[in-house]
């Protein structure tokens, strides 16, 4: 993926993550963080519409030998691809060689959940203070 791919996505954020990001990531600046994201080590890729244009983000970032923490981020055209995000899903689970993967998600967002537990995760509970205004976040993992 290149980093201009994850740009475009990141400054056309469907409405749910633009508020995920700002509660995530506080007042970090979205392109900034779309290049860190796009060259952190971790499996990272696009999903392209038709016309070769970046409709959604993903990647799984190193956390420890053996895990890692994947992340979405998503334009409003998003829907039209579940099933292809899920088969990169897959193939992080396959070639990835993870042993625990694992995802956050701020409560109260049942499309986030539902989407994840349709991957295969389950939920681990909450993880307090984990955005920046002090809220929580809810984490789950996929073994």
């Amino acid at each position: 993926m290149q980093p201009w791919m994850l740009i475009g996505v990141v400054m056309n954020l469907c409405e749910d993550d633009v508020r995920e990001f700002e509660l995530a990531c506080g007042d970090v600046d979205r392109q900034r963080w779309a290049c860190e994201r796009a060259l952190a080590p971790g499996l990272a890729f696009a999903i392209l519409d038709g016309n070769g244009m970046p409709v959604a983000c993903c990647g799984a970032l190193e956390e420890a030998q053996g895990r890692c923490t994947i992340w979405l981020v998503r334009t409003e055209r998003w829907r039209c691809y579940v099933k292809t995000i899920a088969k990169v899903f897959r193939l992080v689970v396959k070639e990835g060689g993870y042993r625990r993967i694992q995802a956050m998600a701020r409560p109260g967002r049942p499309g986030a959940a539902k989407f994840l537990k349709w991957l295969g995760f389950k939920l681990d509970g909450p993880l307090p203070a984990m955005c920046a205004d002090g809220g929580p976040m809810e984490l789950y993992s996929y073994t």
